[in-house]
């Protein structure tokens, strides 16, 4: 996930969270009734996020020990070049830089879902504040 498309889906989350936010006294029970449901796609967008960033984790790590293997296998002579300082070379390599980026982008989706979970939790509370405060006016 390059930068452009870290943009166009934060913006499209916005949008998204808008209107499952959207909340009125016409909508009050349906809201509050759809609240774990749409609770539920958020976290789940959350866990995807996460999953995102270990998968490419795991990509990282597997490229760099593929580089070390490489390297032990292709030694000639006495110069004998550590696993670290292999694996600080890697981190210089354009697949390295590119998985390096794309977790640093998925990271900011994780850290802004969380904060929308945050956002859905209060929100629940906010709903039922609302429920009994319509409850006290039409009473």
């Amino acid at each position: 996930m390059d930068i452009e498309q870290l943009d166009e889906r934060l913006a499209q989350y916005g949008d998204e969270i808008q209107l499952d936010c959207r909340m009125d006294q016409l909508n009050v029970k349906e809201k509050v009734g759809d609240l774990a449901t749409i609770r539920h796609k958020w976290v789940a967008r959350l866990i995807r996020a996460r999953r995102d960033i270990l998968a490419l984790e795991r990509k990282r790590k597997r490229l760099i020990q593929e580089a070390i293997d490489l390297a032990k296998s292709q030694r000639h002579g006495p110069v004998d070049f550590s696993d670290r300082a292999i694996a600080a070379q890697c981190a210089t390599k354009p697949a390295i830089v590119t998985i390096d980026e794309q977790t640093a982008n998925i990271a900011i989706i994780v850290e802004y879902l969380e904060k929308v979970e945050k956002v859905f939790q209060a929100m629940g509370h906010d709903a039922r504040n609302l429920v009994e405060l319509i409850k006290m006016e039409t009473t």
